[in-house]
């Protein structure tokens, strides 16, 4: 999977991004496992509105209810942290 980052001079930089299991997967999975509430961490320095709306919805369908929701670092070739509009 890749995303787009726009750079400063209007270009556009193809980013590859790692597949791996996401939060809710693996909360799921060890809920589902060994029977504890697990409390998965969001990263939504990068998420849209949406895509954080969506997150603790998937979550809540699981029943998942403790999330600590995190701003992120910057980008790592960013030099400041830059929200997502």
């Amino acid at each position: 999977e890749y995303i787009y980052k726009e750079r400063e001079n209007g270009l556009l930089e193809k980013i590859a991004i790692r597949k791996r299991p996401g939060t809710v997967g693996i909360c799921a999975a060890i809920m589902n496992k060994y029977h504890v509430d697990a409390v998965p961490h969001l990263i939504c320095g990068g998420f849209s509105r949406e895509e954080t709306e969506n997150a603790l919805i998937d979550l809540q369908f699981l029943g998942i209810d403790n999330v600590l929701a995190l701003r992120g670092d910057s980008i790592k070739t960013e030099a400041t942290f830059k929200p997502h509009a």
